[in-house]
């Protein structure tokens, strides 16, 4: 887009869902709307983190969650750093 005119993804998806005649309140809330309820949620990586103090200190880390490995239809905790190797099982599989 042009310099000025382009829009955040949030105002984009506002706009589309009002074109498509989506009325629900959900797609009213505002950007800062948005990133409250974000912050409210039950996630653990969440905790800790508050609007007021992001909007004081800007961005602050979070705890990514453990992912989890898994092979041959089992799966664990990884409590560590887990890469991808060519000697890994073709049913090898990391999701958070």
């Amino acid at each position: 887009a042009p310099l000025g005119e382009s829009l955040p993804n949030s105002e984009v998806f506002r706009r589309l869902a009002a074109r498509m005649g989506f009325a629900e309140d959900c797609f009213k809330d505002s950007d800062e709307d948005i990133c409250r309820q974000a912050l409210e949620s039950s996630k653990p990586s969440m905790r800790g983190v508050a609007w007021e103090s992001l909007k004081a200190k800007g961005a602050q880390p979070i705890e990514p969650p453990p992912a989890k490995v898994s092979t041959n239809n089992s799966t664990r905790e990884s409590g560590g750093a887990v890469g991808a190797s060519a000697s890994l099982p073709a049913d090898f599989q990391i999701s958070w």
